[in-house]
C-alpha cells in the first residue's frame, strides 16, 4: 500500500463512496466529509490529489487554499457538483482571519447534509445584477479539508471522516507511493468502471450488473451501520458510525467493481 493500511482504506472508501453521495443524502440526509491531517510533509495533499483521479482524466484536481481569495468561489464551488468532490488545502485555522474560519466551519456542517443557503446583493459580476438579487447555493459537492492538525469542533469532528497521516508512514512507503503515482493515468479508468456499476451494466438483453438506486444503497449500508452500533461503545455518536459505514460500503463496491473486471484476483 501507499500508506498506511488504514489511511488507504478510510480514503479510498470515501472517494469511491462519492459516486453515491446522492443516493445517501436522499435516504439519510447526510454524507460524511473527509479530514486528511498531519505535519509539513506527510503527503496528505498528493495522495489526496492521486486519489481524486478517479474523477479527472485529462483535468487535474484543483485544490483550493482554505484562506486565499474571496468567499464567492467557495460557494460557486460548493454547489458546482454532487459528486466530484470540493479540495480544501491549507486548511490551518491560526493563521486564518477569523471571519474565514467561521465561514469554514459554518460550511461543513451546511456541506453534512447538503444545506442550502443564499446571498444578496450584487454578487454574479454581470451588469445587469441588482441589490435586489438573492442567489442560493447547495452544499452539494463532497467535502475534503486538509489540514496539519484535526479539527477540534465537536460539531465538525463527528461529520467527518479524520484520518491522521503520519511523515514516518509516508516515508517508509516511498517507493510503493512512487509505483502508484506512476500508474495514476489507471485510476480515471477505474472511475469510469465505478460510474458503470453505479449506473448499471448489460450483458445482452439483461443487466449483468443492476443500477444502482437510493433503495440498494440504504440497503448496503442499513446492515454495516446496525453491526458497527452493536460491536461499538454506546458513547460513539450515531453520526461517526454512519460516516464509518460510508467508508466500509466504499470498498465493498470497489470490491465488487474490480471482481467484474478482474475475478477474484485482487479480492
Amino acid at each position: 500500500a501507499m500508506n498506511s493500511p488504514t489511511v488507504v482504506a478510510q480514503m479510498l472508501g470515501w472517494f469511491v463512496s462519492c459516486f453515491h453521495k446522492q443516493f445517501y443524502q436522499r435516504a439519510f440526509d447526510q454524507f460524511p466529509l473527509l479530514h486528511p491531517n498531519g505535519p509539513a510533509g506527510s503527503g496528505k495533499t498528493m495522495t489526496t490529489n492521486l486519489l481524486a483521479r478517479v474523477f479527472h482524466n485529462t483535468s487535474k484536481p484543483v485544490n483550493m487554499a482554505a484562506g486565499q481569495g474571496t468567499l464567492l468561489p467557495f460557494k460557486h464551488a460548493w454547489s458546482s457538483s454532487a459528486s466530484i468532490p470540493l479540495i480544501i488545502d491549507e486548511y490551518k485555522p491560526s493563521e486564518l482571519r477569523q471571519d474565514r474560519v467561521d465561514f469554514l466551519l459554518q460550511s461543513f456542517r451546511l456541506a453534512y447534509n447538503q444545506a442550502s443557503t443564499a446571498t444578496g446583493g450584487i454578487n454574479k459580476g454581470a451588469a445587469e445584477s441588482s441589490f435586489r438579487d438573492i442567489t442560493e447555493y447547495s452544499y452539494s459537492a463532497p467535502t475534503v479539508f486538509l489540514g496539519e492538525s484535526q479539527e477540534t469542533q465537536t460539531a465538525v469532528l463527528q461529520r467527518c471522516v479524520p484520518v491522521a497521516i503520519s511523515p514516518e508512514d509516508s516515508k517508509a512507503r516511498t517507493a510503493q507511493f512512487e509505483r502508484v503515482k506512476a500508474a495514476a493515468n489507471y485510476l480515471p479508468q477505474l472511475g469510469r468502471l465505478l460510474l458503470s456499476m453505479t449506473m448499471g451494466v448489460k450483458d445482452g438483453d439483461g443487466w449483468r450488473v443492476s443500477p444502482q438506486t437510493i433503495q440498494s444503497r440504504e440497503a448496503a449500508l442499513q446492515p454495516i451501520i446496525a453491526g458497527l452500533r452493536s460491536s461499538m461503545s454506546p458513547s460513539v455518536h450515531d453520526r461517526q458510525i454512519f460516516n464509518l459505514a460510508v467508508v466500509l460500503e466504499g470498498l465493498n463496491f470497489l470490491d465488487d467493481a474490480i471482481r467484474v473486471v478482474f475475478g477474484h484476483e485482487f479480492s
